[in-house]
């Protein structure tokens, strides 16, 4: 699911997809579009593609919703 939401977004070649899936498993779909655009809003605030750093920070700090 994570691919899905993040497919069209500018993002560093560091990102492991699977592990992603992992570290999300129990979130629905609207949290996973939540810590995606989480870590998209900081790092066009930055100038910057979402790297691992932001997406992993998105998701310590998002929790599940159920």
């Amino acid at each position: 699911m994570f691919q899905m939401y993040i497919a069209k977004r500018p993002t560093t070649e560091d990102l492991n997809i699977d592990e992603y899936a992992q570290k999300t498993e129990g979130y629905i779909a609207s949290d996973i579009a939540f810590i995606v655009n989480d870590a998209a809003m900081t790092a066009a605030f930055t100038r910057q593609p979402i790297s691992h750093a932001l997406l992993s920070t998105s998701i310590s700090n998002i929790k599940p919703s159920l």
